[in-house]
């Protein structure tokens, strides 16, 4: 009876490259914003996984699923900045398609290149180790290709901007909204317009509470703005210091604008903010 033999550091490379590569469509696709320290966790975490499916796959199959889904759950919220479980679970379906998607063309890949065999569930191949990841990058490149080509068409995207106020720094995930005009009448101002919780790198909470029944101090002013829902009073303040950078930039450039606080909004499609276009 014909052997097969799996070799563990080949395996964890392989999957370590494969999972880093599925993790950067799925970031890709849902505009999350790239931490180098934790993409490179996720990526390992994954290799390690890999290992560890070995002796999963011979358990129970009912068993199996759940252990692959809270690998999937705990890679994605370890490589993906996130915020609450809606969005782990979000990214976590993304990289779990995109994976699927990998998965049969690299299945397809194998079929035609050699020998092959199933173990408790995974395909193995002769396939050579730079075959493999060569084909995988080929993959994931079409597919970037292709969510590039969308995200280009949309009048949304995503960006970064790091604020600075009194001493202190916050980062916000952007939504950047070429519909959203809003200006400051005191300043000439773009107006990004931010979650109250993603500000407490500035705030303390108490505080930005006080703002909302009394939004005056020396530095910060009501600021009444229009919409779809009617006229909104937010507390504001205009920003020391302010950098942008747009999804896929390099960097950081500095820019000039004032922060509004909205207490109750909780639809900015999972970002953090929203910003006019021209701030980016």
């Amino acid at each position: 009876m014909e052997e097969t033999v799996i070799y563990g550091d080949v395996l964890f490379l392989i999957n370590l490259l494969t999972d880093g590569l599925c993790l950067a469509v799925t970031a890709l696709l849902m505009g999350a914003p790239f931490v180098l320290w934790r993409f490179a966790l996720g990526c390992v975490l994954g290799g390690l996984y890999s290992l560890a499916a070995l002796p999963i796959g011979e358990l129970n199959a009912a068993f199996a699923p759940v252990f692959h889904s809270a690998a999937a759950l705990i890679i994605c919220f370890t490589a993906l900045p996130s915020h609450g479980i809606k969005s782990v679970l979000t990214n976590s379906l993304c990289f779990f398609i995109t994976s699927a998607l990998l998965g049969g063309v690299l299945c397809a890949v194998f079929t035609l290149c050699g020998d092959y065999a199933f173990y408790n569930g995974a395909l193995y191949t002769e396939l050579s180790a730079a075959g493999l990841i060569g084909s995988a990058v080929v993959t994931a490149a079409v597919l970037c290709f292709c969510i590039l080509r969308h995200k280009g068409r949309s009048s949304g995207r995503h960006g970064s901007l790091r604020i600075y106020f009194r001493g202190k720094r916050c980062t916000l995930f952007c939504l950047a909204d070429s519909g959203n005009l809003a200006c400051c009448p005191f300043t000439g101002l773009p107006v990004v317009i931010a979650k109250a919780s993603r500000l407490y790198d500035l705030f303390e909470p108490e505080e930005l509470r006080a703002y909302k029944d009394t939004p005056v101090a020396s530095d910060i002013r009501p600021l009444p703005l229009s919409g779809i829902g009617g006229e909104r009073l937010f507390p504001s303040f205009t920003a020391e210091k302010a950098e942008a950078k747009l999804m896929g930039d390099r960097g950081y450039r500095e820019v000039r604008l004032c922060v509004a606080v909205d207490f109750d909004g909780d639809s900015y499609g999972g970002c953090d903010a929203v910003a006019p276009w021209n701030v980016f």
